[in-house]
């Protein structure tokens, strides 16, 4: 009776023996149990991808760092949408000479934008399709760390998540704002998930959406075509490869020049032909130089490393990645310098693609490795125990199913060394790619700019007529849908007049000297000044359009 009075007589100590006591407990352990929780690892890579993309979206916008192209275009399109109007663009009309009711599906076949719309009746301003953006790339880090944790374990999946959520091409893309693109990086991954769970119907479903992304993502699908081929999915991939390629041909030659466009209006590609037979035939005769032209100048070279980075190569074992082929090929034999440098929008979809080819790459060296360390195993006389019956294991997907096969010591020492060089890339990209914007001063000029534009904002009245420098343009782009672009030497004749030189907007006002001889221009031609301050100039037109001049308004209400 003694040894049982003295073996319970420690338990009996170590419970807690009144109410503070047990909650003093339970508030110790709650960090621990949540953690424990079976979706608390991705809802915080995800919590984690979206905060800091919103955070870099309000501190953009506090400095007025987005630029009218593309976001006021997406703005104007939206709001359209939100107002069951066709999605006229201005700004863009205006800019190519084609009008002031231009469509933007006669830009870019991207009528996936029309899913925004409900948004503008949260709250009608071009911020919603930041926060959009943000939301965008939190689902993708969601879908990329289920990937991630199927394939490579619960540990690695909060390594990749983070590595996408905050790579360099996310962080190119949320200091330029919200395109069309930003619906690609999260349909590609889902689409590739559903592959990897054994569900290639629905993973095609899926990747077809791509279909009303943008015209050229037809390309896209048909190689998700050869995907679907190499898992013995042969009818599937047949239907992939023959729609995608019919609908991007249909869509650059039919339906954009239906709609307002041009079939060859974003052609860029002179250096191989004037047009895709020359450009064919060239590739065909001149392959070598055709290759040389893919890293013909450093951009592309450094682009090249950089995508290669993403991954720490590990993305050349695994065919997923050739669906960054399409994209890719078109942006580096373009004859456009931007289209092939690591910055903007472009990189955006290839950072998932990039680091799910890469975790199916590293699986596949950790099975090599497994095969190798068994057979070393047998060789040295080592007795390999039965393996005991598995237990049945819960859906793939789920938060419970099971682990990966535990791997070997080889295994793991290369996965270590792997997830190590991703986040060292990581790390090294926040540095050279956005997140240093976070903590970048302004000069007390800017500050003052800042503040003048906001001003000159509040200023316009609702629904009039305005041509505005580029970064005034996206905040004003709220108060009216009449907005265009101000141009250097090209008047619009506006009934208001923004004008300013942004920093660190370089684009079309590049100096100050270019904003004041404008301004005088326009008081020499029936404009008034009706606000000064700060290198901030708001400008209005009291009598009739200045002859001589393009009057893209016509007879519309100023």
């Amino acid at each position: 009776m003694s040894s049982v009075a003295e073996t319970s007589a420690p338990a009996a100590a170590t419970a807690p023996s009144t109410l503070g006591e047990r909650a003093e407990r339970w508030a110790l352990d709650l960090p621990g149990r949540i953690r424990a929780l079976p979706y608390f690892a991705p809802l915080a890579v995800v919590a984690v991808t979206f905060l800091v993309n919103v955070g870099i979206v309000l501190v953009m916008w506090g400095r007025l760092g987005y630029g009218a192209f593309d976001l006021t275009i997406f703005d104007q399109a939206v709001r359209n949408y939100s107002q069951f109007h066709l999605p006229y663009v201005p700004v863009k009309g205006a800019y190519a000479g084609t009008g002031v009711d231009f469509l933007q599906l006669g830009d870019h076949f991207s009528p996936i934008n029309a899913v925004a719309a409900p948004l503008y009746w949260i709250w009608s301003d071009v911020r919603m399709l930041l926060f959009l953006q943000a939301a965008l790339y939190a689902a993708a880090a969601g879908v990329i760390w289920a990937y991630a944790k199927d394939a490579l374990g619960r540990t690695s999946a909060n390594f990749v998540g983070v590595a996408f959520g905050l790579s360099w091409g996310i962080q190119e893309a949320t200091l330029v704002g919200y395109h069309e693109l930003d619906w690609a990086v999260l349909i590609v991954p889902l689409a590739l998930r559903r592959l990897q769970l054994g569900k290639p119907r629905q993973a095609l479903a899926i990747a077809c959406v791509l279909f009303l992304v943008k015209e050229e993502m037809g390309l896209v699908v048909a190689v998700f075509g050869l995907l679907l081929w190499l898992r013995g999915e042969r009818r599937l991939a047949v239907v992939a490869a023959v729609s995608g390629v019919i609908w991007s041909a249909i869509a650059i030659t039919v339906l954009v020049p239906k709609i307002g466009g041009m079939h060859n209006q974003y052609w860029s590609y002179n250096s191989l032909g004037k047009n895709p037979k020359q450009a064919g035939l060239h590739v065909l005769e001149h392959p070598l130089s055709t290759l040389h032209l893919l890293v013909s100048n450093s951009d592309k070279q450094d682009l090249l490393i950089w995508l290669l980075a993403v991954s720490a190569g590990a993305c050349l074992l695994s065919p997923i990645t050739l669906l960054v082929v399409p994209p890719l090929l078109l942006r580096m034999l373009s004859d456009t310098a931007t289209y092939s440098e690591p910055k903007y929008h472009y990189n955006a979809p290839l950072m998932g693609i990039l680091l799910l080819a890469g975790i199916e790459g590293v699986a596949k060296v950790m099975r090599w490795l497994d095969r190798v360390e068994a057979v070393g195993a047998i060789d040295g006389g080592l007795e390999v125990e039965p393996a005991e019956p598995a237990e049945p294991a819960e859906p793939a997907g789920s938060p419970e199913s099971a682990e990966p096969k535990q791997p070997g010591e080889l295994s793991k020492l290369f996965l270590r060394i792997w997830l190590a060089a991703i986040t060292a890339v990581l790390v090294i990209g926040i540095q050279y790619h956005g997140y240093d914007t976070l903590t970048a001063t302004s000069s007390p000029a800017e500050n003052a700019f800042r503040a003048a534009a906001k001003t000159a904002v509040a200023m316009i009245p609702e629904n009039a007529t305005v041509e505005s420098e580029s970064a005034i343009a996206v905040p004003l782009s709220a108060r009216t849908r009449n907005l265009v672009l101000a141009e250097p030497g090209k008047p619009h004749g506006s009934r208001w007049v923004v004008l300013g030189k942004a920093s660190p907007i370089d684009w079309p006002w590049v100096s100050g000297s270019q904003v004041e001889k404008a301004r005088r221009w326009y008081l020499a031609h029936g404009y008034v000044t009706r606000f000064s301050r700060d290198g901030v100039y708001v400008l209005y037109r009291t009598g009739p359009v200045p002859a001589g001049i393009d009057n893209v308004w016509g007879q519309r209400p100023q």
